[in-house]
């Protein structure tokens, strides 16, 4: 009886002497993010005049450059366009300024978020619709043509990047 209740005491002891928590393990697998350019940020044809002029296309233009944001439904993400030229290049390298402004919805309609688009960097913390997992992103800016501008076909490139938060 000794030795059963010893034993007893030795394991109640022992249990007393050693605490083993618990945690657990997860993980989440989400949707790949995609970036699809739907739409070119267009001027369209501008008359070379003897004086300067700015164009301003607004991200509520039908000529609005528009980018797609997929991934998965309400996840945040970060966007960051890695470039977004100052300036468009058209014939001999003449150039003309351009400026960006900005804005993200859930839907593909006016209204929504504004910001300032610049290089390096963009929006941070946006949730991507909690039914289709969308995002669309709206570009429009001011075109600074100079006087009697060089004629011809002007472009840059301008790239946005999506990740997760």
């Amino acid at each position: 009886m000794k030795k059963l209740l010893l034993l007893a005491m030795t394991l109640l002891t022992t249990t007393a002497l050693f605490a083993q928590p618990n945690i657990n393990a997860s993980a989440t697998i989400v949707s790949a993010l995609t970036v699809d350019g739907q739409s070119n940020l267009a001027y369209g044809q501008i008359l070379a005049t003897a004086s300067p002029q700015s164009i301003v296309v607004a991200t509520t233009d039908a000529n609005a450059g528009r980018f797609l944001v997929s991934g998965s439904n309400s996840a945040t993400v970060n966007l960051n366009f890695s470039a977004l030229p100052a300036t468009l290049t058209g014939p001999a390298a003449a150039t003309m300024a351009i400026s960006y402004s900005g804005r993200y919805n859930t839907e593909n309609a006016a209204g929504g978020s504004t910001f300032t688009p610049t290089e390096g960097s963009g929006p941070s913390a946006v949730t991507l619709d909690a039914t289709t997992g969308q995002l669309y992103v709206y570009l429009g800016g001011t075109l600074t043509v100079g006087a009697s501008q060089a004629t011809g076909v002007y472009s840059a490139t301008i790239t946005l990047g999506a990740t997760y938060n």
